[in-house]
């Protein structure tokens, strides 16, 4: 027997194609068989055992009983059956939705169940991706985060492009950009708001302003070296190179060097405000006895250097920035402003 065929539990016999009845549970019978089993109209035909099993709770001739309530046109097999597989069908119904069969032309098309493009199935079971927790939490976050982030790269480069153009980096630039970072991801929760978007907010802020300094220390050290050629170089730089000739040339000749601050060294002197001022006017002396000749070479010479440097330059830069106690407050200000503002509700 094939899974699924319809066995009549009367008389053990297929009831495809012919007018039959069913049950709450499943069990088919013909409904010549049924009549015949509750009527009493001639001897009632032992099922076989198997199908006697296959309907649990009482005898056979029950069916009929469970079934008596039914309107016997709309029952499997009666007059507004399907004329190809007996199946009961509305009177304004032109096609079988069982088998297919067309009532005008007679003919039976192949049907099957159609997939709804939303659902996936996952080990047998429908998951409908656009209520599923997982697609929530999703949904929830790409929208802020992307929100945020675009925010971000804007305003760090309008701070940056700021910064080039003024050459001064004004801290309360950071502080907007933090507003304004916090604002897009509460945008984006569709003002949500609530301690995890806050966290949200604060994070993409700190790197909003970490890259805005890294993007102006670069591009200020760029608009330096473009200028960096050997008749531009600041006479500091040239200076910084001459007293330590000077210095190397005391040290041998076994003079002292009296610092103007006590925690001030060789190694941690700043061109001119830590040197004291015999050095300084010695290293003068030494520059305006050079010849122009010589004079260039050193021009050139500090030129090429510090161009072959730029990116330890650059390093050094927004390394500087971002310890600067100033940029500090004001990255703590960006950072807590975009905290409670994208956490607002």
């Amino acid at each position: 027997m094939s899974q699924g065929e319809k066995i009549c539990v009367h008389c053990g016999e297929s009831c495809a194609g012919q007018a039959r009845l069913k049950d709450a549970k499943g069990n088919y019978a013909h409904k010549a068989c049924a009549e015949q089993r509750s009527g009493g109209g001639g001897q009632a035909v032992a099922a076989p055992q198997q199908s006697q099993r296959a309907a649990p709770g009482g005898e056979a001739g029950s069916m009929a009983a469970i079934l008596s309530d039914i309107d016997e046109e709309s029952m499997i097999g009666g007059a507004k059956s399907c004329q190809g597989c007996g199946y009961p069908m509305d009177d304004d119904a032109m096609i079988c939705l069982h088998c297919g069969f067309n009532r005008n032309s007679g003919r039976q098309f192949n049907t099957k169940v159609g997939r709804d493009p939303n659902k996936v199935t996952a080990g047998g079971k429908v998951m409908d991706l656009g209520t599923s927790a997982g697609g929530a939490v999703i949904s929830g976050l790409v929208a802020p985060i992307v929100c945020g982030l675009v925010a971000a790269v804007i305003g760090a480069g309008i701070w940056a492009g700021v910064a080039y153009a003024t050459e001064i980096r004004f801290g309360i630039l950071a502080w907007a950009l933090g507003g304004i970072v916090g604002m897009s991801v509460n945008l984006g929760s569709r003002d949500t708001g609530g301690f995890f978007y806050g966290l949200i907010g604060g994070a993409i802020a700190f790197g909003a302003v970490t890259l805005g300094n890294y993007w102006t220390a670069t591009l200020l050290v760029n608009k330096f070296l473009e200028l960096m050629t050997p008749e531009n170089v600041p006479m500091d730089m040239l200076h910084e190179q001459l007293v330590d000739e000077v210095m190397i040339e005391w040290a041998e000749e076994g003079r002292e060097i009296k610092w103007p601050r006590e925690y001030v060294s060789w190694d941690l002197a700043e061109w001119p405000d830590d040197y004291p001022s015999d050095l300084i006017q010695a290293t003068e002396d030494r520059w305006y006895s050079l010849s122009r000749d010589d004079q260039m070479a050193r021009r050139e010479e500090i030129a090429a250097v510090t161009k072959a440097n730029s990116p330890l330059i650059e390093d050094a830069g927004f390394v500087l920035i971002m310890m600067d106690p100033r940029n500090i407050i004001w990255l703590l200000f960006a950072t807590g402003t975009a905290f409670y503002t994208a956490g607002y509700k």
